[in-house]
């Protein structure tokens, strides 16, 4: 109980009335310390403050604690406004007169202590020279003390505590000589001790002024009170030593200077106090050690030195304090044993060490405290085991051995203590089981055994202890089953069994007996994390029992990080009480259960990380928690945080309910895979802090304007998967209500690929904004220019991978507190601001992959934090203007990087790059100025500043290299490559033990190789693994030293043969490429049976067959005539053979027996273009031609003892492990590459050609070139027809221009010779395809579609020939074989056989007459010998025999071809049929195809046009015009008016038509237009 008095009472309850009356921190202090006194537990605030820190670990006993600080205060409040209600008296000495009975200058004492008097103490009091005694104490005084109370000469007690008395404390109360008894506690007082006031008090034997604001040193005159029994002065603001001078004060029983500011050190003379029972000198800064000399201290009770800086021992002369009674010495820095001489203290009651730096074990002797009651030891380093002698202590109350080194078991002898109600021994390294004795402990309270070693079961004797309200068993290696005697627990109220390794069937682990413990408020059953120090299990598996739903006062259920499975238990929906559910990290499975919203004061709700348990057995299994959030979830009207995040099986909409729950402030459903849009209901949520929705690929629509009205919202995030495969569907804009939302700290949209338009200018009003997060969004447009004019608070900003352009606003200079910038990756341009040179904590900047111009900035000098530049790949001019303060702050350990490649940056590198505060031993971790164009030579300057990672490649420098010595020698990879470095290679280089990889290829470095090269292993490698100095002018021969993993030496002019002493003095060789050098002679008998990358000059060796390891292979093609690659040496091992050198007219390549397995051959850079049969037997075979890309390297990488591991290759794509039966497949060679891959791969990379990776695009083009080009032509007859016919009698528009008219013919003319060529180009290419696929599938419908043309057209032309008709009536034949049957109709009578017996020799005939046709087409006409009108002879027109031939080749052959070819050409080539698809072949037989059936249509529609005819009964009787002929002369006929009659299309009138039949068709041609042609009359 507080024991508080009630207002109005005397004694305490007065003074705490008097005292309650201000609003002051200092009156409340001053209550709180009289309640403090005035209870059961310690004597003031310290002791409270001290229960609090000294209880670890301890919810029970600290709760208690945090509960009585805080009622006392409400009661404190409570009193001072009653105290306000009823008023105060002012204390004037009318005033107090008036509360005296009788005269009060005959008073000699004057007690008038809590009456409520305010004001200041009237100094006429000093007149009252009879007073003996004067209380003033619990009012409410102000004002300093008069001095004139130093004329009392008779006062012999003076106590004006328990005021608000400020100032001073007068010297003059020194004159009160007779003086013994001064209180001034509980006031104001100020300044220091006066030493007048100890001049003439001799008799003065208790001084109190304790719980004031004193200051100053305590004055050595003090010494002079003899007689002094009680000094207390504490809580003051003394300062100084304690005197030693106080060590005179023989008659001292208390002395308290507790809570001050003293230092130095404890004086020895303390110990010449003999009748000194107690002792307080803590919470000060003394320091050093305890003085042995208060060992003397035999009266001693009370001990207190806590809370300073002590040092040293305990000295054992301590044990001599036979009275002991309390000792506490803890949070101090005393270090050592603990005395075993403390043992003899037999009175003591106390013993509190915690909080120092004692080391080695606890002393045995401790058994023998037979009266000890609290032992506190925790915070420290005590080793050992627990001495079973505490077993002896049958007083022992509390023991707290808390956060020690503390080893073995826990001795049994404890349960022998039954007073014990208070046991903590967790945070050590206790070993063994729990001892079944602790259940003896019937008072036992608490019981912290957590963090330490634990093992073996819970015993269930802990069930006997049925006052056990705290029971922790956190952090050990518990195992078995949860003992059902737990549930007998009645009086339990905190439970933590979290992170052991407690296994079982579930009833086993969690006994239905658990729903005993009526009483529990808090259950942490949390399973194994990363932080403990053992290795667990994985946790309880099975589902939760339902009888859980039976603790009704359950506050806190945390079954976190098991494996339980199965359903939510539906029961726990009755748990009314609880305030905090969590169960996440589970493999909880099914909906949840809608039964949770019943737990209306639940604040707490975490099921996120649930995916459920996968059966092998029943792949179709659920698998985590699904279905959709139960909006039942929305009555949960008291929830503060809900996380439902990470179940990647959890589905459905975003419920609309939860946007009543008006007290949530944290709400997480990141990585789901929930759908639909965001509900607009959200915004409702007014007390919101944190929304996350991240990582939901499904969640589609725009993002709410609602969440506009989130006021309180600080941080959202919306990002999409950091590493998924897929962007979210979230779309639209982002809306400028976010900008409303003032106290936004963390805005995360990262990944929303889908998002468009540009960042709101509204987000310039996000003024608490730390975190601005919008990469990869899709953003486009302008940085808004006052966007970061308010972002003062702004930390993290990453725009990148957007498409903003403009510049970079000024305004980015503004945002003081700014460490990383991302703006790479857009389209800004523009110079790069100045203003950037503000963000002084700025300490990484990317700008790169950008259009920014201009030179660098020199403001960025001031930027003394940054730590990261990155201005890649932008168009940044002018010299290298480096920040002089780049790099050189202090605030942090990270090495700088500077990264200006891939710019149009020119000049020199500038020694002050390496100069000044960067030289040393702790510089960049990355320089790359690589791809510009630097010159000059490389500062030496370098060779002081340690550099990581070295790029200088592809610029102009030039001169030597500088020495590799001093702090860059640690450098791990360097690169000059493609520069015009010249002279020879330093000996240095030999010496980069660090360096990794050394390319200093495409130089013109001279002389010959170092020696030493060469890499050695001991701990870890030392040396290069790889070095490149190819392509340079090295001489001389190869060192017998050299010796590092993989060595490019190609196109050098190294000489001589490669020495005998390879493989003797080095192991290590795995790639070496010695290509395009003047080297002869063999390799060692054994250098090539080693795993190795080799590299020679083709030819290919012969001896190479025996390299039986051999995995890849560098061949040098010196001679660029060579046209013909034979690799059949090449060992069937090797996986890679790469061609380096210009090979232009290498068309051939000749595989190994090792391609039938699957190999690679790399022909990027050597210009090949490979032939049809070798790109044949690649694409049917296993194997694969880089023709372009990223070429791969090979790697084979070692133990670091020296072992062989298996090589793989790698590129800047990716690596590829060559025991990955797929890793052709897998290789990646970047945008734009292309290759010839097998097709028999299951997965070909993109460009490969035989595939036609463009092939569905490519028969797109055709086929729509086709309709187009037909489009085109059909519109240009109708045109042309249009211009040649005449208007009136005026003639056409082309006759009135002559030349155009002969530009015309001329262009007619070659029209019909390309024509009357098309068709037969065409089949050839046809017969092409045919002969690629012969022997497959295809060839059995690309056969007939040549031959069926032929066949077709035969059975037409024997019509003609059986009637006479057409060019068949002609004499072509040898003279005497001439058929005449002209006016025979077909199949009429015997007659049909005739056309059968000629078809077969129809088609004989056409070769000869498709040479005549061919030749009419390019006006040759042939000429026959006939009697018309007079003349000899005339010119036979092949037009009407053409015309049908390519009407039936075109409908029959290049009409089908076209579209198969182009079927096959999408399909791409298989091995499986045979059938290769080569592009060269295919593609110009489709175009060809479709070219002829355009001309074709386009020659019909002319005639059509001409003749006024309809085309679609013109093309169905083009086949029968084979039956008709035009004869041409060469001048004009006569004719009569009767000719004139004459039908010009088949000469059917006239009485005689002479030899040729009445329906021969008598037209001029359309390719003959360049003639002159005229009808033909009657003979």
């Amino acid at each position: 109980m507080l024991g508080i008095p009630i207002p109005g009472t005397r004694g305490g309850a007065g003074r705490l009335w008097s005292a309650a009356c201000s609003f002051k921190v200092e009156d409340f202090l001053q209550v709180y310390y009289q309640y403090s006194q005035l209870s059961s537990l310690q004597g003031n605030i310290s002791s409270e403050l001290t229960l609090l820190t000294s209880v670890p670990k301890s919810p029970g006993k600290r709760v208690m604690a945090m509960r009585l600080f805080a009622m006392r205060h409400v009661v404190v409040l409570v009193l001072c406004l009653l105290r306000l209600l009823g008023g105060n008296h002012a204390a004037t000495m009318d005033e107090i007169s008036a509360l005296v009975q009788g005269d009060i200058r005959t008073q000699q004492r004057l007690s008038l202590d809590d009456k409520g008097l305010s004001g200041p103490i009237p100094p006429e009091l000093g007149l009252l020279t009879n007073l003996t005694h004067l209380n003033l104490a619990a009012n409410a005084l102000t004002g300093p003390i008069p001095p004139e109370l130093g004329n009392l000469a008779n006062l012999q007690r003076l106590t004006l505590s328990k005021n608000r008395l400020s100032g001073e404390i007068p010297g003059a109360l020194g004159k009160l000589a007779g003086l013994e008894y001064l209180d001034l506690d509980d006031n104001q007082l100020s300044g220091p001790l006066p030493p007048a006031l100890f001049a003439n008090l001799a008799k003065l034997g208790w001084l109190s002024v304790f719980n004031n604001s004193l200051t100053g040193a305590i004055p050595r005159e003090v010494a002079g009170l003899t007689s002094l029994v009680v000094l207390d002065a504490r809580y003051n603001r003394l300062s100084g030593p304690i005197p030693a001078e106080l060590g005179r004060l023989g008659n001292l029983l208390r002395m308290d200077l507790s809570r001050n500011q003293l230092t130095g050190g404890i004086p020895p003379e303390l110990g010449n106090l003999p009748s000194l029972r107690r002792l307080n000198v803590s919470s000060n800064y003394l320091n050093g050690s305890l003085p042995p000399a208060l060992g003397r201290l035999a009266s001693l009770e009370y001990l207190e030195a806590f809370a300073n800086q002590l040092s040293g021992e305990i000295p054992p002369e301590l044990g001599q304090l036979g009275k002991l009674v309390w000792l506490e010495l803890f949070n101090n820095r005393i270090s050592g044993g603990i005395p075993p001489e403390l043992g003899d203290l037999t009175a003591l009651q106390v013993l509190s060490l915690s909080r120092n730096n004692l080391t080695g074990p606890i002393p045995p002797a401790l058994g023998k405290l037979s009266n000890l009651a609290d032992l506190y030891l925790w915070n420290n380093s005590l080793t050992g085991g627990i001495p079973a002698e505490l077993g002896n202590l049958q007083r022992l109350e509390m023991i707290d051995l808390y956060n020690n080194n503390l080893t073995g078991p826990i001795p049994p002898s404890l349960g022998g203590l039954p007073s014990l109600t208070y046991v903590s021994m967790a945070a050590n390294s206790l070993n063994g089981s729990i001892p079944p004795q602790i259940g003896a402990l019937n008072n036992l309270e608490t019981l912290y055994l957590g963090d330490n070693g634990l093992s073996g079961p819970i015993p269930s004797e802990l069930g006997r202890l049925g006052k056990l309200q705290v029971l922790d068993l956190s952090y050990n290696g518990l195992s078995g089953p949860i003992p059902p005697a737990i549930g007998n627990l009645t009086a339990l109220s905190y439970l933590n069994l979290l992170a052991n390794s407690l296994n079982g069937t579930y009833r086993k682990n969690l006994p239905e007996t658990l729903a005993g413990l009526t009483n529990l408020r808090e259950f942490h059953f949390r399973g194994p994390t990363q932080f403990t120090q053992f290795n667990y299990n994985p946790g309880l598996s099975g589902p939760i029992p339902p009888q859980l739903g039976a603790l009704r006062n359950l506050r806190i259920l945390d079954f976190r990080k098991h494996k339980f499975s199965g359903r939510i238990p539906r029961e726990l929906g009755a748990l009314g009480a609880l305030e905090e559910l969590h169960l996440q990290s589970n493999n909880f499975s099914g909906p949840i259960p809608g039964e949770l919203g019943n737990l209306r004061s639940l604040r707490v709700l975490n099921l996120s990380d649930n995916n459920g348990i996968y059966y092998t057995a029943y792949p179709d299994a659920p698998r985590g928690l699904v279905g959709p959030i139960p909006p039942e979830l929305g009555r949960l009207s008291n929830l503060t945080a809900l996380d439902i995040s990470g179940i990647f099986n959890f589905s459905g909409p975003i419920p609309t309910e939860l946007g009543a729950l008006t007290r949530l402030e944290e709400l997480y459903l990141q990585y789901n895979n929930l759908t639909g849009a965001i509900p607009p209901g959200l915004g409702n949520l007014g007390r919101l802090r944190v929304l996350n929705l991240a990582a939901n690929q499904e969640l589609t629509g725009q993002i709410p304007p609602e969440l506009g009205n989130l006021a309180r919202l600080e941080v959202l995030i919306l990002r999409d998967r950091i590493f998924g495969v897929q962007a979210a569907k979230l779309s639209g804009s982002i809306p400028g209500e976010l900008g409303r939302l003032s106290r936004l700290r963390i805005l995360d949209l990262g990944g929303l690929g889908n998002l468009s338009g540009g960042i709101p200018p509204s987000f310039g009003s996000l003024n608490q904004l730390s975190v601005f997060r919008v990469p990869s969004c899709n953003l486009s447009g302008p940085l808004p220019p006052g966007l970061f004019r308010s972002m003062a608070n702004l930390v993290y900003l990453d725009l990148s991978g957007n498409s903003l352009s403009g510049p970079i606003p000024p305004g980015l200079g503004s945002s003081l507190q700014l460490r990383e910038i991302s703006l790479g990756e857009n389209n800004l341009d523009g110079p790069i601001p100045v203003e950037i040179g503000k963000l002084s904590s700025l300490t990484s900047l990317f700008l790169g992959f950008n259009n920014l111009s201009g030179p660098i900035p020199p403001e960025l000098g001031n930027l003394l934090e940054l730590r990261s530049l990155g201005l890649s790949n932008n168009k940044l001019t002018g010299p290298i203007q480096v920040p002089i303060g780049f790099g050189t702050g202090n605030s942090s350990f990270e090495r700088p990087s500077l990264n200006l490649s891939n710019n149009l940056l020119s000049g020199s590198i500038p020694s002050e790059l390496f100069s000044g505060p960067r030289r040393g031993w702790g510089m960049f971790t990355t320089l790359d100025l690589s791809n510009n164009s630097l010159s000059g030579p490389i500062p030496t300057a370098i060779a002081s500043v340690s550099i990581e990672f070295l790029h200088l490649a592809n610029n102009n420098l030039s001169g030597p290299l500088p020495p590799l010595a001093g702090p860059l020698s640690l450098v791990r990879e360097m690169d000059v490559s493609n520069n015009r470095l010249s002279g020879p290679i330093p000996p240095s280089l030999a010496e980069l033990y660090f360096c990794k990889n050394i390319r200093l290829r495409n130089n013109s470095f001279t002389g010959p190789l170092p020696p030493r090269l060469k890499t050695t292993i001991a701990y870890r490698w030392a040396g290069p693994e790889l070095l490149d100095l190819s392509h340079n002018q090295l001489s001389g021969p190869l060192p017998d030293d050299l010796c590092i993993p993989t060595v490019d030496l190609s196109f050098n002019n190294i000489t001589g043969e490669l020495p005998q002493s390879f493989t003797r003095n080095c192991t290590l060789f795995d790639n070496l490429d010695l290509s395009e050098n003047s080297l002869n002679g063999a390799p060692p008998p054994d250098f090539l049976t080693t795993r190795r990358l080799v590299g020679f000059d083709y030819p290919v060796p012969r001896y190479l067959l025996n390299a039986t390891n051999l995995t890849s292979l560098r061949l040098g093609v010196s001679e660029p005539t060579v046209s013909t690659v034979d690799l059949s040496h090449v060992p069937a091992g090797c996986k890679l053979v790469t061609l380096v050198g210009a090979a232009p007219r290498l068309i051939d390549i000749r595989f190994w027996a090792g391609c039938k397995e699957g190999c690679v051959v790399d022909i990027i850079g050597t210009g090949a273009s490979l032939s049809q049969r070798t790109r044949q037997e690649i694409c049917l075979n296993k194997i694969s031609v880089f023709v372009r890309g990223d070429s791969p390297v090979i790697v084979s990488p070692t133990t670091p003892d020296g072992r062989p591991l298996p090589p793989y290759l790698t590129n800047s794509q990716g690596i590829y492990l060559f025991n990955d039966s797929a890793f052709l497949d897998k290789i990646d060679l970047g945008p734009g590459s292309l290759t010839y891959t097998g097709v028999s791969f299951t997965g070909v990379q993109n460009g490969n050609l035989c595939r036609n990776p463009d092939a569905r695009l490519t028969v797109t083009v055709a086929w729509g070139a086709f309709a187009a080009a037909l489009a085109l032509v059909l519109v240009a007859c109708t045109l042309a027809q249009c211009l040649i016919r005449g208007r009136g009698g005026g003639g056409s528009w082309l006759d009135k221009r002559p030349r155009l008219a002969a530009a015309s013919a001329a262009a007619l003319y070659l029209w019909g010779v390309v024509t009357s060529l098309l068709p037969y180009v065409d089949l050839y290419t046809d017969v092409t395809v045919l002969r690629q696929v012969w022997g497959a599938w295809p060839r059995n419908v690309l056969l007939p579609s040549i031959v069926a043309p032929f066949l077709v057209a035969g059975l037409f032309a024997a019509d003609a020939w059986a009637v006479g008709g057409g060019v068949f009536g002609l004499p072509f034949c040898p003279p005497g074989f001439r058929f005449d049957f002209a006016s025979a109709p077909l199949f009429k009578g015997w007659r049909w056989l005739k056309p059968l017996y000629l078809w077969p020799l129809a088609i004989l005939r056409f070769p000869m007459l498709d040479a005549l046709g061919i030749a009419a087409g390019c006006g040759c006409l042939a000429r026959a010998t006939l009697d018309l009108y007079g003349e000899p002879d005339a010119l036979v027109g092949m037009e009407e025999y053409m015309s049908s031939r390519q009407h039936l080749d075109n409908l029959l052959r290049s009409l089908p071809q076209s579209i198969f070819q182009s079927v096959l050409y999408v399909q791409g080539s298989s091995r499986g049929t045979r059938i290769y698809i080569d592009r060269a072949i295919f593609l110009p037989s489709i175009v060809l195809s479709l070219a002829s059936l355009v001309a074709h249509v386009g020659k019909l529609y002319w005639e059509a046009l001409e003749g006024g005819q309809n085309f679609l009964v013109l093309f169905l009787a083009r086949p029968r015009r084979m039956r008709a002929v035009t004869f041409f002369t060469e001048k004009q006929p006569e004719t009569t008016a009767e000719d004139e009659g004459l039908a010009w299309e088949d000469g059917s009138e006239g009485e005689d038509s002479g030899p040729f039949p009445p329906n021969l068709r008598r037209r001029c041609p359309f390719s003959a237009i360049v003639t002159r042609c005229w009808r033909t009359g009657r003979p």
